[in-house]
């Protein structure tokens, strides 16, 4: 989607204009950038009409969804089919069509480099997996042949559909085993090479990754493993992105779901408690939002990204942290007749903002969560070299 701004000014007055900007930090021709938002000065991350993109500098186009692929190859002029985003219609000069193809370049060798690696492990991991599968089915024919049952094979292409006279009375009707084609006779050997193939992959990915080794009964393998034998050849598994991304939105905002009904069973009866705490994760400013009930002590309304807040020149102060809690709880309390209580720890703003959320919810009484700081404390305690010692020895 593109929407092509009305303006007598060009993209390169507007790209000299930026570049007079103290804080904006110029780089341009001659610099090293591994991303093309460096370029502030040609390439500006921005919203319109409530939908976040990016605007290009130079043409002064504006395009939905901050695409970093995208707006480079824009920029430098490249035509690429399968990215669907238009070149630049503006002059751009040579030494700055230079510096993005650079960029591309680089961007592009670096994942056929990710690509040959990812190839190599794969074909790693299948020579592995081939040698552990037929050392596998080696052992169990071995221990057949020991025990004398090397007969005791199923044999999976016997015919066992109904006697001779029922099938002539419904002869005229099509049947699943008029579509299907003859089962060869070693089907069987088959069939269990491709479970021990099964088998030997999981081991492997259980024991790579470090997961319990009892995850092989885990139910939700069970569900992958299921939906698995449903989907094509080219079914390729969720990129990190997308795990990291919409799929984990979309399992939060189901389980959010499910969780505000199971809060809100008895809670006409037994009140409800609502807790949180702010978080820093990879340097993003968070604040959790959670809910007690009866039936379920913990479940998480929301996590609040407070980035733009405190980009704005906001703070956690107790307005702000009130209003984090106040949406889901005239949610879950419409009334004000379920909740009463609100756990936060002992810092002074937290402290504010219980005393804001009772203004409006008269019954909520603000405790404070002395766990929070106990295990700080211990935290701290913990970090002590000599304790750091003996908790690693061996009783």
């Amino acid at each position: 989607m593109i929407n092509n701004s009305e303006s007598n000014v060009t993209g390169s007055e507007v790209a000299v204009a930026s570049s007079t900007n103290s804080d904006v930090a110029v780089v341009g021709p001659g610099t090293h950038i591994k991303k093309i938002w460096e370029d502030q000065v040609h390439i500006k991350k921005c919203e319109r009409d409530g939908k976040k993109g990016w605007q290009c500098l130079w043409c002064l186009q504006f395009y939905v969804a901050e695409n970093a692929t995208k707006a480079l190859i824009h920029v430098a002029k490249v035509w690429r089919p399968a990215v669907h985003v238009t070149r630049c219609p503006s002059k751009i000069p040579v030494e700055y069509l230079t510096w993005y193809r650079d960029l591309l370049k680089r961007n592009d060798d670096e994942k056929a480099t990710k690509k040959r690696a990812q190839a190599d492990i794969d074909a790693d991991i299948n020579a592995n997996q081939e040698e552990a599968t037929t050392m596998l089915l080696s052992k169990k024919k071995a221990r057949r042949s020991a025990a004398g049952s090397d007969t005791s094979l199923i044999d999976l292409s016997a015919d066992h559909r109904k006697p001779a006279a029922s099938s002539a009375r419904t002869s005229h009707q099509p049947t699943m085993e008029s579509y299907t084609p003859a089962q060869p006779t070693n089907q069987s050997s088959v069939l269990e090479s491709n479970e021990a193939a099964c088998d030997t992959a999981i081991a492997t990915m259980i024991h790579a990754a470090n997961l319990p080794l009892t995850f092989g009964q885990n139910p939700l393998l069970k569900a992958v493993m299921f939906h698995a034998r449903l989907v094509g050849p080219k079914y390729e598994a969720p990129s990190a992105h997308a795990v990291g991304g919409p799929l984990l939105d979309n399992n939060f905002e189901q389980v959010a779901d499910k969780n505000k009904v199971e809060i809100l069973k008895d809670a006409d009866v037994f009140g409800l408690s609502v807790l949180g705490d702010g978080a820093t994760i990879k340097k993003k400013p968070l604040f959790n939002v959670l809910a007690s009930a009866l039936n379920i002590p913990s479940a998480v309304l929301a996590v609040v990204d407070c980035s733009k807040h405190l980009a704005g020149g906001g703070k956690k102060d107790a307005e702000y942290i009130a209003r984090c809690f106040l949406p889901h709880m005239e949610e879950l309390d419409p009334f004000h007749s379920r909740i009463d209580l609100f756990i936060v720890d002992g810092a002074s703003n937290v402290q504010k903002a219980g005393r804001v959320v009772a203004a409006v919810f008269p019954r909520v009484t603000v405790l404070h969560g002395a766990e929070h700081c106990l295990s700080l404390f211990f935290s701290d305690v913990a970090k002590i070299p000599q304790m750091r010692v003996s908790t690693n020895l061996e009783v």
